[in-house]
């Protein structure tokens, strides 16, 4: 079984405790120096033991520190309780700020992950639907040099790509040959007999030795 502690006297309790003992000296201090005037006794350690000793009333009087510190310390603890209660409420709501503040940004980000996400399926989508009226074409269409005309076109206008340029290997697979382009300068070099070598130039030359995609 735990034993609930009492929180410490702080600066409040003790405070108000000391002023309310000090004021309190007031009244025995005054009653005894005005019980020695009013019998014509001067003022004395003696005078004050003699006065204190016989008059019965000033004992009561005494007992003023004690009273009015304890009901200060009071009024002081209470004020100690109120302000830890202040800041016990000032913490909490700092803490729920910070709660809030970290939901919204997780709110933020999941919601910025699923807008992304939901982005990218339909970009995935719109590829697939893409590459399905690309397999009708090949399909549909019979003539090589059509077909490949055709593709360049799709490819560019479904996946987005400015320039689209389909090489085939001649016979001897020393050279890629250019054989359909969808841009100007794909046209242009398609009319002066773009070739490339295979393993030596560029992506088209890797891509033609090794039979693998590769992306740049």
């Amino acid at each position: 079984i735990m034993k609930q502690q009492r929180p410490a006297l702080t600066n409040a309790t003790r405070t108000y405790a000391l002023y309310g003992v000090l004021f309190g000296l007031l009244f025995p201090i005054g009653s005894t120096f005005v019980r020695i005037l009013d019998a014509g006794l001067s003022i004395s350690l003696s005078s004050i033991i003699s006065i204190q000793s016989t008059d019965k009333l000033l004992w009561v009087i005494d007992t003023a520190p004690v009273f009015l510190g304890f009901f200060a310390g009071l009024a002081g603890y209470r004020q100690d309780m109120l302000q830890k209660t202040n800041t016990e409420l000032v913490n909490t709501e700092k803490e729920l700020k910070n709660i809030q503040i970290t939901l919204e940004q997780r709110v933020e980000q999941r919601t910025r992950e699923l807008t992304t996400a939901n982005q990218n399926a339909e970009k995935r989508a719109d590829q697939m639907k893409a590459i399905a009226e690309i397999a009708r074409a090949v399909i549909t269409v019979r003539e090589l040099d059509n077909l490949l005309r055709q593709l360049t076109k799709l490819v560019s206008e479904r996946l987005g790509f400015y320039h689209v340029g389909i090489f085939l290997l001649d016979d001897e697979k020393e050279f890629a040959m250019l054989q359909a382009a969808n841009s100007e300068g794909g046209i242009k070099m398609l009319a002066r007999g773009h070739r490339l070598q295979v393993g030596q130039q560029g992506i088209v030359g890797y891509v033609t030795s090794q039979g693998v995609a590769r992306i740049a």
